[in-house]
Protein backbone atom coordinates (compact mmCIF):
# COMPACT_ATOMS: atom_id res chain seq x y z
CA UNK A 1 0.00 0.00 0.00
CA UNK A 2 1.47 3.34 -0.84
CA UNK A 3 0.37 6.73 1.04
CA UNK A 4 0.67 10.14 -0.25
CA UNK A 5 2.41 12.76 2.57
CA UNK A 6 4.53 15.74 2.17
CA UNK A 7 7.85 14.99 2.81
CA UNK A 8 10.75 17.21 3.90
CA UNK A 9 13.11 17.86 1.21
CA UNK A 10 16.69 17.42 3.70
CA UNK A 11 15.16 14.51 4.46
CA UNK A 12 15.69 12.26 1.10
CA UNK A 13 18.36 10.38 0.77
CA UNK A 14 19.56 8.71 -2.71
CA UNK A 15 19.91 5.41 -3.37
CA UNK A 16 23.59 4.10 -3.88
CA UNK A 17 23.15 3.61 -8.08
CA UNK A 18 21.12 6.65 -9.89
CA UNK A 19 20.39 5.05 -13.07
CA UNK A 20 18.43 7.75 -14.55
CA UNK A 21 20.16 10.57 -16.55
CA UNK A 22 18.82 14.19 -15.87
CA UNK A 23 20.93 17.42 -16.85
CA UNK A 24 22.39 20.17 -14.97
CA UNK A 25 20.79 22.86 -17.33
CA UNK A 26 17.41 20.94 -17.14
CA UNK A 27 17.45 20.88 -13.68
CA UNK A 28 18.22 24.95 -13.43
CA UNK A 29 15.22 25.36 -15.89
CA UNK A 30 12.96 23.56 -13.64
CA UNK A 31 14.34 25.24 -10.65
CA UNK A 32 13.91 28.47 -12.49
CA UNK A 33 9.96 28.00 -13.45
CA UNK A 34 9.47 27.14 -9.39
CA UNK A 35 11.17 30.20 -8.39
CA UNK A 36 9.09 32.13 -10.19
CA UNK A 37 5.91 30.04 -9.69
CA UNK A 38 4.98 29.06 -12.96
CA UNK A 39 4.97 25.63 -12.55
CA UNK A 40 4.37 22.61 -9.94
CA UNK A 41 6.24 19.83 -9.00
CA UNK A 42 4.71 16.25 -9.53
CA UNK A 43 4.75 13.75 -6.00
CA UNK A 44 7.89 11.91 -6.59
CA UNK A 45 8.02 7.93 -5.36
CA UNK A 46 10.47 7.17 -2.43
CA UNK A 47 10.65 4.59 -0.08
CA UNK A 48 10.67 4.20 3.62
CA UNK A 49 13.44 1.88 5.20
CA UNK A 50 13.69 1.99 9.08
CA UNK A 51 12.57 5.59 9.04
CA UNK A 52 14.55 6.76 6.55
CA UNK A 53 12.92 8.01 2.94
CA UNK A 54 15.51 6.55 0.03
CA UNK A 55 14.19 8.38 -3.61
CA UNK A 56 12.80 6.05 -6.25
CA UNK A 57 11.65 7.93 -8.86
CA UNK A 58 11.92 11.50 -9.30
CA UNK A 59 15.47 12.98 -8.59
CA UNK A 60 15.76 15.71 -10.87
CA UNK A 61 12.20 16.89 -9.04
CA UNK A 62 14.11 16.71 -6.11
CA UNK A 63 17.70 18.49 -7.31
CA UNK A 64 15.63 21.55 -9.11
CA UNK A 65 13.75 21.52 -5.51
CA UNK A 66 16.96 22.09 -3.41
CA UNK A 67 18.07 24.95 -5.79
CA UNK A 68 14.55 26.61 -5.86
CA UNK A 69 14.88 26.44 -2.06
CA UNK A 70 11.42 24.21 -1.99
CA UNK A 71 11.31 23.03 1.80
CA UNK A 72 8.76 19.96 1.22
CA UNK A 73 7.66 17.39 -1.70
CA UNK A 74 4.53 15.70 -1.91
CA UNK A 75 5.47 11.55 -1.93
CA UNK A 76 4.32 8.85 -2.75
CA UNK A 77 5.82 6.35 0.15
CA UNK A 78 6.01 2.22 -0.17
CA UNK A 79 7.66 0.47 3.10
CA UNK A 80 10.63 -1.35 2.12
CA UNK A 81 12.94 -3.49 3.66
CA UNK A 82 16.82 -2.73 3.40
CA UNK A 83 18.26 -0.41 1.05
CA UNK A 84 18.72 -2.87 -1.48
CA UNK A 85 15.32 -3.34 -1.97
CA UNK A 86 15.42 0.71 -2.48
CA UNK A 87 18.08 0.26 -5.16
CA UNK A 88 16.49 -2.54 -6.77
CA UNK A 89 12.69 -0.58 -6.67
CA UNK A 90 14.45 2.43 -7.86
CA UNK A 91 15.69 0.55 -11.65
CA UNK A 92 12.87 -1.13 -11.48
CA UNK A 93 10.26 2.47 -11.80
CA UNK A 94 13.04 3.55 -14.26
CA UNK A 95 13.94 0.96 -16.54
CA UNK A 96 11.76 2.30 -19.43
CA UNK A 97 13.17 5.66 -18.93
CA UNK A 98 16.42 7.50 -19.79
CA UNK A 99 19.05 5.25 -18.17
CA UNK A 100 22.67 5.73 -17.87
CA UNK A 101 23.00 2.08 -18.75
CA UNK A 102 26.65 2.41 -17.24
CA UNK A 103 25.35 3.15 -14.26
CA UNK A 104 22.31 0.51 -14.52
CA UNK A 105 25.23 -2.22 -15.21
CA UNK A 106 27.21 -1.12 -12.17
CA UNK A 107 24.28 -1.35 -10.00
CA UNK A 108 23.71 -4.82 -10.36
CA UNK A 109 27.11 -5.87 -12.09
CA UNK A 110 27.09 -8.56 -8.81
CA UNK A 111 23.73 -10.05 -9.78
CA UNK A 112 24.87 -10.30 -13.66
CA UNK A 113 27.73 -12.31 -12.53
CA UNK A 114 25.68 -14.50 -10.09
CA UNK A 115 22.65 -14.97 -11.77
CA UNK A 116 21.14 -16.41 -14.86
CA UNK A 117 19.29 -13.89 -17.42
CA UNK A 118 15.77 -14.73 -16.09
CA UNK A 119 16.01 -14.26 -12.71
CA UNK A 120 18.15 -10.82 -13.75
CA UNK A 121 14.99 -9.79 -15.76
CA UNK A 122 12.70 -10.69 -13.11
CA UNK A 123 14.43 -8.90 -10.58
CA UNK A 124 14.88 -5.67 -12.29
CA UNK A 125 11.84 -6.06 -14.94
CA UNK A 126 14.17 -5.64 -17.69
CA UNK A 127 14.43 -7.90 -20.78
CA UNK A 128 16.84 -10.64 -22.19
CA UNK A 129 18.40 -8.06 -24.80
CA UNK A 130 19.31 -5.68 -21.77
CA UNK A 131 20.95 -7.72 -20.08
CA UNK A 132 22.99 -9.20 -22.85
CA UNK A 133 24.14 -5.57 -23.71
CA UNK A 134 25.17 -4.71 -20.18
CA UNK A 135 27.46 -8.02 -20.34
CA UNK A 136 28.86 -6.32 -23.38
CA UNK A 137 30.28 -3.55 -20.89
CA UNK A 138 32.72 -6.03 -19.25
CA UNK A 139 34.17 -6.10 -22.78
CA UNK A 140 35.12 -2.73 -22.85
CA UNK A 141 39.03 -1.88 -21.10
CA UNK A 142 39.91 0.02 -18.50
CA UNK A 143 40.86 3.30 -20.49
CA UNK A 144 37.75 3.45 -22.98
CA UNK A 145 35.25 2.85 -20.25
CA UNK A 146 36.67 5.44 -18.22
CA UNK A 147 36.38 8.06 -20.88
CA UNK A 148 32.66 6.98 -21.55
CA UNK A 149 32.23 7.59 -17.89
CA UNK A 150 33.92 11.25 -18.46
CA UNK A 151 32.27 11.95 -21.45
CA UNK A 152 28.89 11.11 -20.22
CA UNK A 153 29.57 13.25 -16.95
CA UNK A 154 30.39 15.99 -19.38
CA UNK A 155 27.21 16.32 -21.63
CA UNK A 156 24.99 16.18 -18.48
CA UNK A 157 26.89 19.24 -16.88
CA UNK A 158 26.16 20.92 -20.60
CA UNK A 159 23.87 20.18 -22.52
CA UNK A 160 19.89 21.02 -22.17
CA UNK A 161 18.80 17.04 -23.29
CA UNK A 162 20.86 14.13 -23.54
CA UNK A 163 19.75 11.10 -25.06
CA UNK A 164 20.96 7.68 -23.31
CA UNK A 165 23.65 5.64 -25.09
CA UNK A 166 22.40 3.88 -27.82
CA UNK A 167 22.58 -0.10 -28.07
CA UNK A 168 24.63 0.04 -31.16
CA UNK A 169 27.59 2.39 -29.42
CA UNK A 170 28.22 -0.06 -26.49
CA UNK A 171 28.03 -3.25 -29.12
CA UNK A 172 30.03 -1.72 -31.89
CA UNK A 173 32.94 -0.73 -29.55
CA UNK A 174 32.39 -3.71 -27.49
CA UNK A 175 33.76 -5.61 -30.86
CA UNK A 176 37.12 -4.23 -30.89
CA UNK A 177 39.28 -6.07 -28.97
CA UNK A 178 42.53 -3.36 -28.57
CA UNK A 179 42.03 -1.25 -26.15
CA UNK A 180 43.48 1.94 -28.14
CA UNK A 181 41.30 1.30 -30.69
CA UNK A 182 38.39 1.44 -28.25
CA UNK A 183 39.49 4.72 -27.23
CA UNK A 184 39.54 6.00 -30.79
CA UNK A 185 35.74 4.51 -31.31
CA UNK A 186 34.54 6.10 -27.79
CA UNK A 187 35.96 9.96 -28.99
CA UNK A 188 34.73 9.10 -31.84
CA UNK A 189 30.48 8.22 -30.57
CA UNK A 190 30.85 11.15 -28.35
CA UNK A 191 32.76 14.18 -31.20
CA UNK A 192 29.39 16.05 -30.80
CA UNK A 193 30.83 16.92 -26.75
CA UNK A 194 32.33 20.20 -28.09
CA UNK A 195 29.57 21.71 -29.95
CA UNK A 196 27.45 24.64 -28.59
CA UNK A 197 24.13 23.12 -29.37
CA UNK A 198 21.53 22.42 -26.43
CA UNK A 199 20.92 19.21 -27.47
CA UNK A 200 23.79 16.45 -27.56
CA UNK A 201 23.57 13.75 -30.02
CA UNK A 202 25.19 10.25 -30.53
CA UNK A 203 26.81 9.25 -34.28
CA UNK A 204 24.13 7.33 -36.35
CA UNK A 205 24.46 3.83 -36.45
CA UNK A 206 25.85 3.87 -40.43
CA UNK A 207 28.63 6.13 -39.50
CA UNK A 208 29.60 4.51 -36.29
CA UNK A 209 29.79 0.94 -38.16
CA UNK A 210 31.69 2.00 -40.99
CA UNK A 211 34.51 4.08 -38.65
CA UNK A 212 34.58 0.72 -36.79
CA UNK A 213 35.24 -0.94 -39.63
CA UNK A 214 38.02 1.02 -40.70
CA UNK A 215 39.63 0.93 -37.71
CA UNK A 216 39.54 -2.62 -38.05
CA UNK A 217 41.05 -2.72 -41.41
CA UNK A 218 43.53 -0.03 -40.27
CA UNK A 219 44.36 -2.11 -37.18
CA UNK A 220 45.07 -5.33 -39.69
CA UNK A 221 47.20 -3.23 -41.81
CA UNK A 222 49.41 -2.22 -38.76
CA UNK A 223 49.80 -5.36 -37.24
CA UNK A 224 50.58 -7.29 -40.72
CA UNK A 225 53.15 -4.33 -42.01
CA UNK A 226 54.47 -4.79 -38.27
CA UNK A 227 54.79 -8.71 -38.95
CA UNK A 228 56.69 -8.11 -42.27
CA UNK A 229 58.85 -5.53 -40.72
CA UNK A 230 59.67 -8.01 -37.98
CA UNK A 231 60.51 -10.98 -40.52
CA UNK A 232 62.23 -9.14 -43.06
CA UNK A 233 64.42 -6.98 -40.90
CA UNK A 234 65.96 -4.74 -43.80
CA UNK A 235 65.62 -0.79 -43.02
CA UNK A 236 65.51 -0.07 -47.00
CA UNK A 237 62.49 -2.29 -47.58
CA UNK A 238 60.97 -0.71 -44.30
CA UNK A 239 61.12 2.65 -45.89
CA UNK A 240 60.42 1.67 -49.33
CA UNK A 241 56.99 0.46 -48.22
CA UNK A 242 56.29 3.38 -45.81
CA UNK A 243 56.70 5.88 -48.98
CA UNK A 244 54.03 3.87 -50.87
CA UNK A 245 51.63 3.96 -47.26
CA UNK A 246 52.33 7.79 -47.35
CA UNK A 247 50.81 7.88 -51.28
CA UNK A 248 47.82 5.40 -50.53
CA UNK A 249 46.50 8.05 -47.60
CA UNK A 250 44.27 9.44 -50.24
CA UNK A 251 41.76 6.79 -50.26
CA UNK A 252 41.86 6.62 -46.40
CA UNK A 253 40.37 10.07 -46.09
CA UNK A 254 36.62 10.43 -45.13
CA UNK A 255 34.13 13.24 -44.83
CA UNK A 256 31.38 13.00 -42.51
CA UNK A 257 28.44 15.24 -41.63
CA UNK A 258 26.70 14.73 -38.15
CA UNK A 259 22.52 14.93 -38.41
CA UNK A 260 23.31 18.19 -36.27
CA UNK A 261 24.62 19.77 -39.04
CA UNK A 262 28.56 19.65 -37.59
CA UNK A 263 31.04 18.34 -40.54
CA UNK A 264 34.02 16.51 -39.78
CA UNK A 265 37.02 13.97 -41.46
CA UNK A 266 38.80 11.11 -40.64
CA UNK A 267 41.63 10.01 -41.25
CA UNK A 268 41.75 6.04 -41.10
CA UNK A 269 45.56 5.65 -41.68
CA UNK A 270 46.32 8.04 -38.84
CA UNK A 271 43.24 7.24 -36.67
CA UNK A 272 42.82 10.93 -36.68
CA UNK A 273 39.58 13.24 -36.05
CA UNK A 274 39.47 16.77 -37.32
CA UNK A 275 36.09 19.02 -37.13
CA UNK A 276 35.73 20.98 -40.12
CA UNK A 277 34.94 24.99 -39.59
CA UNK A 278 32.41 26.12 -41.60
CA UNK A 279 31.81 30.47 -42.43
CA UNK A 280 29.91 31.76 -45.27
CA UNK A 281 32.83 32.72 -47.40
CA UNK A 282 35.41 30.07 -45.86
CA UNK A 283 35.98 26.54 -44.71
CA UNK A 284 39.55 25.59 -43.17
CA UNK A 285 40.16 22.13 -41.80
CA UNK A 286 42.42 21.89 -38.86
CA UNK A 287 45.25 19.04 -37.80
CA UNK A 288 45.31 16.74 -40.87
CA UNK A 289 48.86 16.06 -40.14
CA UNK A 290 51.24 18.40 -43.03
CA UNK A 291 48.45 18.83 -45.58
CA UNK A 292 47.95 21.97 -46.47
CA UNK A 293 44.36 24.00 -47.44
CA UNK A 294 43.15 25.78 -50.63
CA UNK A 295 39.94 27.07 -51.92
CA UNK A 296 38.77 26.52 -55.36
CA UNK A 297 36.13 28.68 -57.80
CA UNK A 298 32.84 27.27 -58.79
CA UNK A 299 34.28 25.39 -62.02
CA UNK A 300 36.93 23.67 -60.35
CA UNK A 301 34.22 22.51 -58.16
CA UNK A 302 32.47 21.37 -61.53
CA UNK A 303 35.99 19.41 -62.58
CA UNK A 304 36.23 17.76 -59.74
CA UNK A 305 32.55 16.54 -59.50
CA UNK A 306 31.90 17.95 -56.06
CA UNK A 307 28.54 17.98 -55.28
CA UNK A 308 27.19 22.28 -55.69
CA UNK A 309 24.97 21.88 -52.75
CA UNK A 310 27.65 20.10 -50.39
CA UNK A 311 30.94 21.48 -50.15
CA UNK A 312 33.53 18.37 -50.07
CA UNK A 313 37.06 17.72 -49.97
CA UNK A 314 39.05 16.49 -52.66
CA UNK A 315 42.94 15.44 -52.18
CA UNK A 316 45.55 16.20 -55.31
CA UNK A 317 49.44 16.57 -55.29
CA UNK A 318 50.94 19.39 -55.42
CA UNK A 319 50.95 20.18 -58.82
CA UNK A 320 47.17 19.75 -59.24
CA UNK A 321 46.61 22.40 -56.69
CA UNK A 322 49.61 24.51 -58.51
CA UNK A 323 47.30 24.29 -61.73
CA UNK A 324 43.68 24.95 -59.76
CA UNK A 325 44.71 27.95 -58.00
CA UNK A 326 45.36 30.07 -61.28
CA UNK A 327 42.01 30.28 -62.08
CA UNK A 328 40.94 31.36 -57.96
CA UNK A 329 37.60 32.83 -58.07
CA UNK A 330 36.04 33.07 -55.09
CA UNK A 331 32.00 32.78 -56.02
CA UNK A 332 31.99 28.98 -55.16
CA UNK A 333 34.40 27.32 -52.49
CA UNK A 334 35.18 23.56 -52.06
CA UNK A 335 38.12 22.32 -50.11
CA UNK A 336 41.39 21.10 -51.44
CA UNK A 337 43.84 19.01 -48.83
CA UNK A 338 46.78 18.50 -50.13
CA UNK A 339 49.22 15.20 -49.65
CA UNK A 340 53.08 16.97 -49.32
Amino acid sequence: MTLLIDVEIERLKSVDRIVTISTQPMIRSMAESLRRGISSIQPIMVGEVGGEYYILDGYARVQACRLADVKSIKAYVVQLASREDAQRWHIRLNIRSTLNILKLYEAIRNDIHGSGEVEVCSRYGMDVTMVRLLKRLERIKGRAYAKICTYMSSITTRFNRVPPIPYYIIVLISELEDEELQEKAVDFAFINVDDREDVFSFQDYDRMLAFIKMLKSSHRRAEAVKGYAHADGVMGKRRVRDKGRDKSREGNLLHLRCSCGASYVIDAMMHSISKIEERDDLIILKDIESRRLHVVPDEVIQALELDENDVRWYVTDRSGVNSLIESLNPTRIALLAVVC
